[in-house]
């Protein structure tokens, strides 16, 4: 009874990792809808004023088939859900942990500023009295 519930569980908790699929899916649907939409906008302006409505429901349309087709595809379907699986068992940082590796960046990027800083007005400081002693 308790693993049948943990199956009908619908919270993103509960989906596990498949939620990054679902949700990857569903962005692509919505990336091939505005494409297509767009592309269609473009078009249609070349023939005459473009129709909203028939735009956004071809796009919609074409968007889910999209995400349909990539959802049934044999060789796409058991990819996509291998690299999900992969990534849930990626080690994330915590927050503590990228919040330092960010200062080391910052800090260091302030550092290599300054030292290139330095370089270029050396290097300008020297050219200036090459051209300027010709």
């Amino acid at each position: 009874m308790a693993v049948e519930q943990k199956s009908m569980d619908a919270s993103p908790a509960g989906l596990g990792v498949n939620r990054y699929l679902y949700f990857g899916y569903a962005a692509a649907a919505l990336i091939v809808a505005v494409l297509v939409m767009k592309i269609g906008e473009f078009v249609w302006a070349l023939f005459g004023r473009p129709n909203d409505w028939a735009l956004i429901g071809g796009g919609a349309v074409l968007g889910v088939a999209a995400a349909v087709i990539g959802w049934r595809h044999p060789v796409l379907a058991p990819l996509s859900k291998e690299i999900v699986t992969e990534l849930g068992k990626v080690t994330w940082p915590t927050k503590k942990e990228t919040y330092y590796a960010t200062i080391v960046v910052l800090v260091t990027s302030v550092i290599a500023a300054i030292i290139l800083g330095v370089f270029d007005a050396m290097w300008s400081y020297l050219t200036d009295l090459i051209y300027l002693s010709e």
